[in-house]
């Protein structure tokens, strides 16, 4: 048994029943369909940070404060962040057999220049549509492996939830930072995919680990990582076991394409999936490591 084979097991061996059977109907497709769910999950990340570089590295400067709480009322907003004006052009729910769906699309508008916001708001557009029409593929496949299995009746079937949003972290007049979140929910468990954005305005590049941390990035946020954990480790011993055997023993460390956004503060907060480094019960896991 490797080593992923290993984790999954031990994640499945504390799921709850219902999610040991999500688990099951994803092992029952072939291993072709594993692969390539996986697949179109990485190539979705990679077109979509593509095409912010290829487009305009501005092209998501304008999603400036929306998130869930107030998204449906940005529109009576008159003036969100420093940048443009961000309003709701588009929210919308859709039900089918296999999922629940609730988009909230935000536009640009007010930055007198017609163009650039006609192009910005083409590709947010085109970006949530991508996202939204790959998750009903995957709920129409879900279902299908769902009721293949035997004994399941579509009475059974509970519909996949669907939950797209935004989230600012940071903005200023030099940078922004923001997150898309895709929120996956089936039946009582909860996956969350981000997207993140971290601009510089004045240039309009892609900021990187490096650009703020230097050449020595990845040893001086794993040594952070390690000193927050060892802290960890004095009240939640079992916390740091984990991390010590599936993150820190291995040598996994962090890498180019490592998720983290930019707070308020400026400084780094990386970001790891629950589960990579810390037990599931303990959700995503972030770690702020201070610019000097």
């Amino acid at each position: 048994m490797n080593d992923r084979e290993l984790l999954k097991k031990i994640i499945e061996d504390n799921l709850t029943n219902k999610e040991k059977i999500r688990k099951n109907i994803l092992n029952s497709s072939s291993e072709s369909y594993d692969k390539e769910y996986h697949r179109k999950r990485k190539n979705n990340m990679k077109r979509n940070i593509g095409a912010i570089a290829g487009a305009a590295c501005l092209t998501f400067v304008v999603l400036l404060n929306i998130n869930t709480t107030f998204a449906s009322a940005a529109a009576q907003i008159p003036l969100i962040g420093r940048v443009a004006k961000v309003f709701t052009f588009n929210s919308y729910e859709s039900h089918s057999d296999s999922n629940k769906m609730s988009v909230v699309i935000p536009n640009i508008g007010n930055t007198e220049n017609k163009e650039f916001e006609n192009k910005i708001n083409s590709i947010i557009n085109e970006q949530i549509d991508s996202l939204s029409s790959d998750a009903m593929k995957e709920a129409d496949e879900y279902k299908k492996n769902f009721l293949a299995m035997e004994g399941n009746t579509k009475e059974d079937f509970t519909p996949i939830q669907y939950n797209f949003n935004y989230e600012v972290k940071k903005s200023d007049d030099n940078i922004l930072s923001f997150i898309i979140t895709k929120t996956e929910i089936i039946n009582d468990a909860s996956y969350e995919t981000f997207y993140m954005y971290n601009l510089n305005l004045k240039t309009g590049n892609n900021i990187t680990l490096e650009d703020i941390l230097g050449n020595e990035y990845k040893t001086v946020i794993n040594n952070e990582i390690d000193r927050k954990m060892n802290e960890i480790a004095k009240s939640e011993p079992n916390t740091y076991s984990y991390y010590k055997e599936f993150y820190k023993d291995k040598g996994v460390g962090i890498n180019e394409n490592q998720n983290f956004y930019i707070n308020e503060e400026g400084n780094v907060v990386i970001v790891f999936y629950k589960y990579e480094i810390v037990p599931e019960y303990k959700g995503n896991m972030e770690f702020e490591i201070k610019v000097k």
